[in-house]
């Protein structure tokens, strides 16, 4: 298996934080989902960081 660039993570987390968006946008219809809301927010601050880290490996 070929070693990700760095070009190519990013636009991997790019891609998870907009799936989180997605996600957050049906959970904040329902009051119920404040758990889901509460980890996709924690999801959210971990791909943030990695964004600002650069990659070490």
């Amino acid at each position: 298996m070929e070693e990700m660039n760095e070009k190519e993570y990013e636009g991997m987390l790019f891609d998870q934080l907009t799936l989180i968006e997605r996600i957050r946008k049906v959970a904040e219809k329902q009051p119920s989902n404040e758990e889901v809301l509460k980890t996709l927010d924690q999801e959210e601050k971990y791909i943030k960081r990695k964004l600002q880290k650069p990659n070490v490996e």
